[in-house]
């Protein structure tokens, strides 16, 4: 039994115990759930490891649920067992600035599929092995990827998810927020469906949970507003990016030290190993994590020196936006790196892809409706996004960028 401060006790089974003991899992303890979210709102701490052992209990719980209304007659019990254990793990691959390389388009960094490889090997694939049920460490990679075709596979990964779920609410109680959707009820409100396009049964939302669906989106919005899109986050974050990459780049971390490191221990071996070329000239690369490193543990953060709408500036390549920043930071007289661009990047933060089932039986994807079905946030979705952040330029210090002339560079970029 584990106490949560959101659900109250959690227990767990021998399964999901043994799991929950492996040195993987345990890994997570020391993985923060925000990251650098805390130079802004302190109480930020929280880690994987909390917010893994909560999509567990939300999964089982909504399984639970579907069983007690007879909604899983269609669904063998195996993959029914499978969907809370894979809920458990979902997150085994999650590394210091895991999102933050995936949304910067950081080539070879998946924390998706460096967790599913640990599935079928090792410790966990064992365990997933002695539950008896054939392939178990297949399908459960399965579910996390959202590969293939499971009637519960949305509980692991899809619009009204376990994980989005519990770290809305779990983020918003860390960062002194209110969470600002009901999610006993959203979660009540799943349920199984037939897919009028493909002929299968998919979870999918009964149109009685629409007001709480398009409360959690909302809520979600408002959070990456305050929270995941706040400017002096994002300013912490992406000095993060920078030193990472500058470590990857310059021999002083390798990508598989960053997938099995936890956060400190990346800090703590950087520093150690910027240290031991103490007595050579440093190379651009390791005299920037040395920079880097001192200043976030410091909280001396970059200026913000422009700010531009979320939609001013498509989508770049890394290489594309290296190579403006390079630019920029001649022309401020700056060294590489004391400049950064950030572009925030969230495409699916309010997506509706579910199936909704209304009360006279037909189903719609949640895409096709509006306010005379009850559902206004796909007629707002766009603002919503525009609303939540900016793109940025942080510098190390103070310096003047002309906004249209930093638009046109992209643009020709």
């Amino acid at each position: 039994m584990i106490r949560d401060p959101l659900y109250g006790p959690i227990s767990l089974d021998e399964t999901a115990r043994r799991l929950v003991d492996t040195i993987a899992f345990q890994r997570l303890r020391r993985i923060r759930q925000l990251s650098e979210a805390y130079t802004v709102y302190p109480s930020a701490m929280h880690t994987r490891f909390e917010h893994s052992l909560g999509v567990h209990h939300l999964a089982r719980t909504i399984v639970r649920q579907l069983g007690e209304r007879g909604e899983l007659t269609g669904v063998s019990a195996d993959e029914a067992a499978l969907v809370p254990y894979s809920a458990l793990v979902h997150d085994l691959g999650h590394h210091l600035g895991a999102h933050l390389l995936e949304e910067f388009g950081y080539p070879g960094i998946s924390h998706e599929h460096a967790g599913a490889a640990l599935f079928t090997t090792g410790e966990i694939g064992q365990i997933l092995s002695d539950t008896g049920i054939p392939r178990a460490a297949q399908k459960v990679a399965e579910l996390v990827l959202n590969e293939g075709v499971h009637p519960l596979g949305g509980i692991v990964s899809g619009a009204c998810d376990a994980d989005k779920l519990d770290y809305l609410v779990r983020d918003a109680y860390h960062c002194g927020l209110p969470a600002g959707f009901d999610q006993p009820h959203l979660s009540g409100g799943l349920t199984v469906l037939t897919d009028p396009a493909t002929g299968l049964a998919t979870l999918g939302l009964d149109a009685s949970a629409l007001g709480s669906f398009e409360m959690m989106l909302v809520s979600k919005a408002a959070l990456f507003r305050t929270v995941y899109f706040h400017h002096t986050v994002r300013c912490a974050m992406v000095m993060l990016r920078a030193l990472i990459v500058a470590a990857l780049e310059g021999g002083l971390l390798n990508r598989d030290e960053l997938l099995a490191w936890t956060d400190e221990e990346v800090f703590t071996i950087l520093r150690l190993r910027v240290r031991e070329r103490a007595g050579a000239t440093p190379s651009a690369p390791v005299s920037l994590v040395a920079q880097l490193s001192d200043r976030l543990a410091a909280r001396r953060l970059y200026h913000r020196v422009l700010s531009l709408p979320l939609g001013a500036v498509p989508a770049l390549a890394p290489e594309q936006v290296s190579a403006i920043e390079a630019q920029l930071s001649a022309e401020a007289q700056l060294e590489p790196g004391q400049l950064l661009v950030d572009i925030p990047r969230k495409p699916t933060m309010l997506s509706t892809d579910i199936l909704v089932r209304f009360e006279s039986g037909i189903v719609v994807h949640a895409s096709r409706l509006g306010p005379e079905h009850g559902f206004a946030l796909n007629a707002m979705q766009e603002a919503l996004y525009e609303a939540s952040g900016k793109v940025a330029v942080y510098a190390a210090q103070p310096v003047t960028l002309d906004a249209d002339a930093f638009a046109a560079m992209v643009a020709s970029s």
